[in-house]
């Protein structure tokens, strides 16, 4: 896999790109204060969403600190992948990329220390992934290979997936939600793919439709899509696992009635969270339902996606 270099002529109010990858969207094609515009409009999806229930979850206590850090660094690779976009200068590039490898390393944590006691933190596990990730960034930023990043990110995603898949099959994960989540940035992915390889027919193809049908040929736009809400959707999942590993009913809501998160408690609905003894002696949380009410609301946000 070679990374992607489209790079012409053209130069705008940003100067000449200085990005070592350059994407299938003409630059500075619809304006000439944007490099990439659709690419660069299309991050909203990795801002808006994460933003916003990071902070509905810090503010009602909601969840623990290790999710709502999750959301916060997808929200930063948003702003980096707007700035990219917006530039295609080689700093921005790097405000883009290496929020993803810390992103992916803080979800890692998460689904790693899923059965962990409520509240704990694993320091020697912080300090290995910070290890990793502050590696990735010196060797990058010394080599300025775009293929150390690609496989850097390659493999840390492919070790989430992999421990995601385990947790759902040894904890009582939801199979639904993370076939979702993964469909979207599997899906994704083969734009992206699709984008980079065949990148010269996609601009053909562009050409020839009308100027207001052409933009649905931005398939780099659409990976931003599909791996944004693949990657909040995983987020969701990983709160999903980590309260059924606490014993508590993961109640599904809708954040301003759109974006999905699960917590332990609604309003007053819950009794405050009480702990007890497993027949083995460990400590678990428990939790009762006041009205008495089951909770089957996986399979309700698997019918909405």
């Amino acid at each position: 896999m070679s990374p992607p270099m489209y790079r012409d002529s053209s130069s705008g109010y940003w100067g000449f790109p200085s990005s070592t990858m350059d994407w299938c969207e003409e630059n500075y094609a619809v304006t000439s204060y944007v490099a990439e515009f659709w690419n660069t409009v299309s991050n909203v999806v990795f801002v808006v969403p994460p933003l916003l229930t990071a902070y509905h979850l810090w503010k009602h206590k909601l969840s623990e600190l290790g999710p709502i850090v999750c959301f916060l660094l997808l929200t930063v690779v948003g702003f980096g992948s707007f700035a990219f976009h917006c530039t295609l200068l080689y700093h921005s590039q790097l405000l883009d990329e290496l929020p993803m490898i810390y992103g992916t390393c803080a979800m890692l944590y998460c689904i790693i220390e899923i059965r962990s006691p409520k509240d704990s933190v694993n320091k020697s596990l912080i300090v290995i992934l910070i290890s990793i990730s502050l590696s990735i960034t010196l060797i990058y930023g010394s080599l300025k290979n775009p293929l150390i990043f690609l496989w850097s990110y390659g493999v840390l995603a492919a070790a989430l997936f992999i421990l995601n898949i385990r947790g759902c099959l040894n904890y009582n994960g939801s199979p639904k939600l993370l076939a979702s989540a993964s469909f979207n940035y599997g899906f994704g992915f083969i734009l992206w793919n699709l984008d980079n390889e065949y990148c010269y027919r996609v601009r053909d193809t562009r050409k020839s439709l009308p100027g207001l049908i052409a933009p649905v040929t931005q398939l780099h736009a659409w990976w931003h899509f599909f791996a944004g809400v693949g990657t909040f959707l995983t987020i969701v999942y990983i709160i999903h696992l980590r309260l059924t590993c606490l014993g508590v009913n993961p109640f599904l809501q809708f954040l301003h009635g759109f974006f999905p998160y699960y917590s332990q408690k609604v309003g007053r609905s819950y009794e405050e969270t009480k702990f007890q003894q497993d027949i083995n002696g460990n400590t678990v949380p428990s939790v009762k339902l006041k009205n008495g009410r089951s909770n089957n609301s996986v399979g309700n946000f698997a019918r909405l996606l």
